[in-house]
């Protein structure tokens, strides 16, 4: 099963600059079946999504791993 958010989702025209502005949403295109599992403690991570952008982390250890 695929996420369901394939693409970024397109920004309304900026009225001063006539251009859309660039896109604050991420694209997640990996499949949701895989499992990544932590380097420090190899329980399983989850994904999570900020203005950063996305990454892993660890419910058990609190660590982030990048994508």
């Amino acid at each position: 099963m695929l996420a369901l958010l394939t693409t970024s989702i397109a920004s309304p025209l900026d009225p001063i600059k006539g251009r859309q502005p660039r896109s604050l949403i991420p694209t997640i295109d990996h499949c949701m079946h895989e499992h990544h599992t932590c380097l420090c403690c190899s329980n399983i991570l989850l994904r999570h999504i900020r203005l950063g952008g996305i990454y892993w982390r660890c419910s058990h250890c609190y660590q982030e791993m990048p994508v």
